[in-house]
């Protein structure tokens, strides 16, 4: 029986976790349900299946070319772009789908991957290449995995970061790549048409935001004359007030559309589909039959395909709550850009939808304030034969250099430096026989951070599985620990069997926090004691 879990693989980052024992041994956490392609529409893998010819491709009838600016995070910090409007959809943005990986992707990331070269687009690493049809609306690739991938292997970038964290390393051994090899789907299944013109072929947007750049966990936005690099921390201050940035993007001509376009509200509605299904695999994981219809059975498709801006935000961040039903971890962050941003009106709908949800985040953040003044927020204490390591979150310490045995003493920050030089203590005292973990008031942190933690517990590599929604290839990762700065990562630097280990949890504990108690317990590592942990979807 699977556990599924979500962790923060960093900040805005959401991944889709599920938790599994494996008959090989190893501590593993791993990837959501996929979406596999049917036998009858896994394509062959010869070229000419890519580029169809026996159908005329569809023509769309070209409105306005729009040269619009690509912000990297910053006003001063873009790159020109080519948008494309057509069939009087004047707020739908195309992009021509060749020059979108090479231009726009290789631009965004400042890295030269893709190119385009007799009418095929493909990466340069491998050879690998996408083709898009018009006839048939279906974008095919030779290799979806190698496609992605910036290496000449189709494997994933590093999950657990063994190729530059000092600290861990990959076990080659225990790592697979389960790949698909060639895939191919239709845009027609998400309400979207591939159009020609002049003999090139364009895609709206949305769906190639969510092909390119999804998988990198990087979102861009359209406000109708820009595109901007999406991330809550640019778009506002530390005092919930707009950035200018984020007053650029609230103030573009998006926001002055009082009521949506059919068209548009057609594009919003399927191209949300599309995200779920093939990035998030959600139509897998709830077993229905299209997200659809079971949106419909939610009662929210007429709201998310209203006239109405507002009324279709709200509706998707319902969506989003119900889809996912993980106790909060999954949130709204910001709103679309025909509607003008507002902290109090983004605080309501939090409020109204999340209400629930957040409370225990909201009540844990009051009592880690209180206890910090009352000065009881001790990171490390023992008493007897106990210690108590006590920590609020899953942390890297990102303004310093990596751990090592010269620096990790003065790491005030890491959860790892945190781990280390508590088991010092620890080793220093001989009357210590129980070891207690405090994730009462955890809100949980990066998963690199939580692999670490586990290495104390366990002499096994720790293992991240990922499979893939687009088209259900599976990787998994594994990485040895070097936890005493030896150099040798293969020699069980954990405490396991020399103490007995105890996590105690409470409703507070939260993502990271969750999956830690829920990890330790799969594998007989930890016992947990406390309350039931509240937020995710590995509570204990």
């Amino acid at each position: 029986m699977e556990r599924k879990i979500r962790l923060f693989l960093s900040v805005g980052a959401l991944v889709l976790f599920s938790c599994a024992s494996h008959p090989e041994g190893g501590i593993s956490f791993g990837g959501s349900s996929s979406l596999s392609p049917s036998s009858e529409e896994a394509p062959s893998t010869s070229e000419e299946s890519f580029l169809p010819s026996s159908l005329p491709p569809v023509e769309g009838h070209l409105d306005q070319i729009l040269q619009t600016p690509v912000y990297l995070g910053s006003l001063s910090a873009s790159f020109p772009f080519t948008t494309y409007f057509f069939d009087e959809a004047f707020d739908v943005p195309y992009v021509d789908a060749k020059s979108f990986f090479p231009t726009f992707w290789n631009q965004a990331f400042e890295r030269e991957v893709f190119a385009e070269e007799e009418g095929k687009v493909y990466n340069k690493a491998n050879g690998a290449s996408v083709s898009f049809s018009s006839a048939l609306d279906r974008i095919s690739f030779s290799d979806y995995d190698l496609f992605f991938s910036v290496s000449s292997l189709p494997i994933p970038d590093d999950i657990l970061d063994a190729a530059n964290d000092p600290l861990s390393r990959l076990n080659e051994g225990e790592s697979s790549f389960s790949p698909r090899g060639a895939f191919t789907f239709s845009l027609q299944d998400y309400g979207a048409e591939i159009l020609a013109y002049q003999g090139r072929e364009y895609v709206p947007f949305a769906y190639m935001e969510t092909l390119g750049f999804f998988p990198f966990s990087t979102r861009f936005s359209f406000n109708g004359e820009a595109y901007y690099w999406m991330e809550d921390s640019l778009l506002s201050l530390p005092n919930g007030k707009l950035s200018e940035y984020g007053s650029s993007f609230y103030n573009g001509p998006y926001s002055k559309i009082t009521h949506r376009g059919e068209d548009f509200c057609s594009y919003f509605y399927f191209s949300f589909l599309f995200q779920m299904d093939f990035f998030y695999g959600k139509r897998a994981e709830l077993k229905c039959s299209d997200l659809d219809g079971q949106i419909e059975k939610m009662g929210l498709k007429s709201s998310l395909l209203s006239a109405s801006a507002r009324v279709a935000d709200e509706a998707l961040a319902k969506t989003i709550a119900g889809l996912f039903g993980d106790g909060g971890h999954t949130a709204f962050l910001h709103r679309g850009a025909m509607v003008p941003r507002s902290s109090t009106y983004d605080s309501d709908l939090q409020s109204l939808i999340y209400s629930s949800d957040y409370r225990y985040y909201r009540k844990a953040n009051r009592a880690r304030e209180l206890l910090r003044k009352r000065g009881g927020l001790k990171s490390y204490e023992s008493s007897g034969n106990t210690a108590v390591i006590r920590f609020d979150s899953f942390a890297l310490n990102s303004t310093a250099q990596s751990p090592s045995k010269d620096n990790v003493a003065s790491d005030g920050v890491s959860t790892f430096a945190l781990f280390y030089n508590s088991f010092r203590k620890i080793r220093q005292n001989p009357n210590i026989e129980n070891v207690v973990f405090d994730v009462t008031l955890n809100g949980g942190g990066y998963a690199t951070a939580l692999a670490q933690a586990l290495s104390f517990l366990s002499d096994d590599p720790i293992k991240v599985t990922v499979q893939n929604p687009m088209n259900g290839s599976y990787f998994r990762e594994a990485a040895d620990f070097d936890n005493d700065f030896d150099g040798d990562y293969s020699d069980g630097d954990s405490y396991q069997g020399q103490y007995k280990f105890y996590i105690l949890t409470s409703e507070y504990s939260f993502s990271c926090a969750n999956a830690f108690p829920c990890i330790a317990k799969e594998y007989g590592l930890a016992t947990i004691i406390g309350e039931n942990s509240g937020g995710g979807d590995c509570a204990v």
